[in-house]
């Protein structure tokens, strides 16, 4: 008997998870698809940006010291394809406030897209998510390993 109850049991469990795939839509796993393509002007606004647990290596071409780094700030796309960023930094532990910086940036219709920054030297590569109102990043410069995220603040 109680190896019946057992094996129901089990039996039970394996029905009921493959209805839930079942019922389990390709929307939900991966976020709606996007309303309509990505341009620079659908996806201009002012975001909140973080970037943690980034990495500068000895030599990167940015000229910055080697360590940790992480950054807060706001980033400001325009309807132009430039952008402009203020920024709070710390380098090795050392605070620097009010960095900014300024570029351009490009956005595919599948909004991915690239940041260029610094005079050409800061790049980035980018992709636009739900619904462009955040922004996943990784930096893409020699010797600079950092990832980062901009949530939209005005439209």
């Amino acid at each position: 008997m109680r190896a019946r109850i057992h094996f129901l049991g089990k039996a039970l469990m394996l029905v009921s998870s493959i209805a839930m795939l079942w019922l389990y839509t390709p929307e939900q796993a991966y976020g709606a698809p996007h309303e309509e393509p990505c341009t620079v002007a659908n996806v201009a606004g002012a975001y909140g940006a973080i970037g943690t647990s980034g990495t500068i290596i000895k030599g990167n071409v940015l000229g910055l010291p080697a360590g940790p780094f992480a950054v807060v700030g706001r980033v400001v796309f325009d309807e132009q394809g430039n952008i402009f960023i203020v920024q709070s930094a710390s380098f090795n532990g050392v605070i620097i406030r009010n960095v900014s910086d300024q570029g351009t940036y490009s956005v595919n219709a599948d909004c991915t897209g690239t940041i260029v920054a610094g005079g050409g030297t800061d790049t980035a590569d980018i992709v636009f998510v739900n619904n462009r109102n955040e922004v996943y990043g990784m930096d893409t410069a020699s010797g600079i390993v950092g990832n980062f995220i901009f949530k939209r603040i005005t439209q």
